[in-house]
């Protein structure tokens, strides 16, 4: 009876402990430095995790390219703007988050997307065009060469300039859908794309890598010049 009674006091002590942490809020941080670090991390676990629902909803025609590429470029800037923040925190996210969370397996298309790309896939591989706006795209997409090579020629490195460049490039040379399927261009400046993309925004491309990227732009444009005129002769 001793025993029992020894027991059951145990029982009912452990009983109310468990309550007792039950009612308790469980805290995941000390200070308001560590809330807003939990918080952050939260919304790039739900930034990826909605990138690959997009990525899978524009591969299935759910959504229009225009929609998809609109959501895409927001959440990819967004992307790009936290993982400035975390750095101090997450200095390499591949490692240190994404396969934290095994977010490489669950999101594939996602760190694809915002990783290695850095752009839309209409803007990796086209699919968004108007034919009628051919004539508009190919003046833009000289005007976006021309800037660039200007910026390379005037000596500007930072990939925070270069980028948004090349990306208007891509933008506007897969919006031109009579290139030639040998024209090299949209490969060299996606290229140059996932190269700047895995650098940081603050950062400076070499001087070998700028005379390499002058060179293949020059090329290129040559090329696209001749691709017109071509389509020209045969409207003719």
């Amino acid at each position: 009876a001793e025993y029992m009674g020894r027991t059951n006091r145990v029982t009912t002590q452990m009983a109310g402990g468990a309550e007792l942490l039950a009612n308790q809020e469980l805290r995941l941080w000390d200070d308001a430095n560590e809330r807003e670090k939990h918080e952050t991390l939260a919304d790039l676990f739900s930034i990826i995790k909605t990138v690959e629902h997009l990525e899978k909803a524009y591969i299935r025609d759910s959504i229009t390219p225009k929609e998809y590429e609109t959501e895409c470029k927001k959440l990819i800037s967004k992307f790009k703007t936290i993982k400035k923040m975390m750095e101090a925190e997450i200095p390499d996210l591949s490692r240190d988050f994404m396969a934290k969370y095994n977010l490489h397996k669950e999101c594939p298309a996602a760190i694809h997307r915002l990783i290695n790309i850095g752009v839309p896939a209409t803007a990796e591989h086209g699919g968004g065009t108007d034919n009628q706006q051919l004539a508009v795209y190919a003046a833009q997409t000289v005007q976006h060469f021309i800037t660039l090579m200007d910026y390379l020629e005037l000596k500007r490195r930072e990939v925070h300039e270069l980028f948004p460049a090349l990306r208007d490039l891509s933008d506007s040379l897969n919006k031109i859908v009579n290139l030639p399927s040998d024209y090299q261009g949209k490969p060299q400046v996606q290229k140059w794309l996932s190269k700047l993309n895995s650098m940081d925004g603050s950062a400076q491309i070499s001087e070998e890598d700028a005379r390499a990227m002058l060179l293949d732009l020059e090329k290129e444009y040559s090329a696209f010049h001749k691709c017109l005129q071509a389509n020209a002769a045969q409207d003719d």
